[in-house]
């Protein structure tokens, strides 16, 4: 999920900042995917899983990381 998404989606930028804990609404403005250290806090806020906020970290395991190969 982009992070204009989710913001749009949680009402706007300076709500989405405060429910995560920021302290400005400035950071959530220039994130190009969701920082990994916010989208566990921000799945249980918004009921979004980790893997839709950021597919490429808590996506399905790769071939590899299940042992075959």
């Amino acid at each position: 999920m982009e992070p204009k998404d989710l913001i749009s989606r949680c009402g706007g930028v300076v709500k989405f900042a405060r429910s995560i804990g920021l302290k400005s609404h400035t950071p959530p403005l220039k994130w190009k995917k969701i920082p990994v250290h916010h989208v566990r806090k921000i799945a249980s806020l918004t009921g979004i899983p980790p893997e839709q906020l950021r597919p490429d970290v808590f996506g399905p395991e790769t071939t590899h990381e299940r042992g075959a190969a």
